[in-house]
């Protein structure tokens, strides 16, 4: 009897392990129009986070120092300005882009 006890015991603690490792490893599906499954919060940020840490890139091409950062504030204001309501002084114009359709038919 406690073999038997012994190999239900270790056959679930094999299944566990095999469907962790499943959804740590990023095999698991991460797609927004599947059905929820039970605890898929934690699985499904199981499952991305190791996606993201297997294809984060290893070398960025921008360092984040004080000229890249101030580069990047300064173009995100300048947008910021040209889109609001308010009235801002040197208001920065944006191309007017228009976009059609495919002809589907």
């Amino acid at each position: 009897m406690k073999e038997f006890a012994a190999g239900v015991l270790t056959t679930l603690i094999v299944l566990v392990a095999v469907f962790y490792l499943y959804f740590a490893t990023g095999m698991a599906p991460v797609a927004a129009s599947e059905k929820p499954m039970p605890f898929e919060k934690k699985l499904a940020h199981l499952a991305l986070h190791a996606r993201l840490d297997r294809e984060m890139p290893t070398r960025v091409p921008l360092p984040p120092d004080e000229q890249n950062l101030t580069a990047v504030l300064t173009s995100t204001w300048s947008i910021a300005q040209s889109v609001t309501a308010f009235p801002i002084k040197n208001r920065v114009q944006l191309p007017k882009v228009s976009f059609r359709l495919p002809h589907i038919f």
